[in-house]
């Protein structure tokens, strides 16, 4: 039996790009993870490791978006970049928050998370796809 995902990918979500749209799949895996752990239980058990993921993705990601956008002479590329810079900040925020296992940070982080994807790849990712030449 195949397992329920907490948020499911839909091609509304697509940026018009498919790596970039790979990435922000690979981005709602990691959600789902975390938001799994955290109704059964086990956040505490999985937390450190989903940062770190967190943390690699956006490295990864981040750096190929900011490429892309430099590639298409995207004119909102210097805020983008700030964005980027504040969601990094916010996830070694955190990294330090759960290994001083502060006992908030996993609805803080899964909030979190969940306000990235709204808030950033909805809606400011989505800015760029005028731009590209699909």
């Amino acid at each position: 039996m195949e397992e329920e995902q907490l948020f499911i990918w839909d091609d509304n979500f697509s940026v018009g790009d498919d790596k970039m749209d790979a990435h922000h799949k690979q981005f709602i895996d990691i959600i789902n993870k975390y938001e799994k752990a955290y109704l059964e239980g086990n956040a505490d058990d999985i937390s450190l490791q989903i940062i770190e993921e967190l943390l690699h993705y956006a490295i990864l990601h981040f750096k190929e978006e900011e490429l892309l956008m430099k590639s298409i002479d995207y004119p909102g590329l210097d805020s983008h970049v700030k964005h980027h810079r504040y969601l990094t900040h916010q996830l070694i925020e955190y990294r330090s928050k759960i290994k001083k296992h502060s006992p908030i940070v996993h609805l803080e982080l899964l909030h979190f998370i969940k306000e990235w994807w709204d808030e950033h790849i909805m809606e400011i990712d989505m800015r760029y796809f005028d731009y590209l030449d699909i």
